[in-house]
């Protein structure tokens, strides 16, 4: 994975990131985290969104904030788009709020799928995947995944999945395929890091320090209680 920091220099580096990430080969995006709602932005996921890339696109925090309300902005890009919005992020998409019930919330992010062409990752207590025509509710995860930064440890996760069904080229193994497995072992590890330091004092490192473990499962390769 490349990753690009714009922390320390973030205003002068933005308006140059496009064109750095260009000169990168890579087999999917991940765009949102660490960015704010500027106009650099702005033009940041505009290129992105425009650019010829063909590969998988993942939008989340910031990157979503700037589409607030255009959705179908997303039609026009070539990659294939990945949106990941807790319920806050989804209503500033949609101009309109989260539905509380699973009847609901399946419902709103289907239409956000439709809307934008993208697979939407709705996020919240079970999530739900969806290209707007197929739908995933995930099982996995708990009350401790809405800590600091377990949406920025989803992301890479998504990101890291794709660029996998990508290289892998498998005809049963698609994106949508990619986005649940992505989902289903970030609340798995989040669920083993609950089971170690508990939902109220777990932070975003205790789940990366479990994928590993959740992976393992996920390909049952570990006993159930390991």
């Amino acid at each position: 994975a490349i990753f690009l920091d714009v922390s320390r220099t973030r205003d002068l580096y933005a308006g140059r990131l496009p064109r750095e990430i260009e000169e990168y080969p890579c087999d999917a995006r991940v765009a949102g985290p660490g960015l704010n709602r500027s106009g650099r932005t702005r033009e940041l996921v505009r290129r992105l969104v425009e650019d010829d890339f063909k590969g998988p696109l993942v939008l989340d925090a910031d990157a979503l904030n700037v589409l607030a309300g255009v959705p179908e902005l997303l039609t026009m890009s070539q990659s294939q788009v990945i949106l990941t919005p807790h319920p806050g992020e989804a209503e500033r998409l949609m101009d309109c709020a989260v539905p509380s019930d699973e009847a609901g919330r399946i419902e709103f992010a289907m239409e956000l799928a439709q809307r934008s062409g993208a697979i939407c990752v709705l996020k919240g207590h079970s999530s739900v995947v969806t290209d707007g025509e197929q739908v995933h509710v995930n099982q996995t995860g708990g009350p401790g995944m809405a800590t600091a930064g377990s949406g920025d440890v989803l992301a890479g996760l998504l990101g890291a999945y794709s660029a996998w069904a990508v290289r892998a080229k498998a005809q049963d193994y698609s994106l949508f395929d990619a986005a649940i497995s992505a989902v289903h072992v970030h609340g798995l590890a989040g669920d083993l890091a609950a089971e170690q330091f508990g939902a109220r004092g777990m932070v975003a490192s205790d789940i990366i320090g479990q994928l590993g473990r959740a992976q393992m499962r996920l390909e049952g390769q570990t006993p159930a209680n390991s």
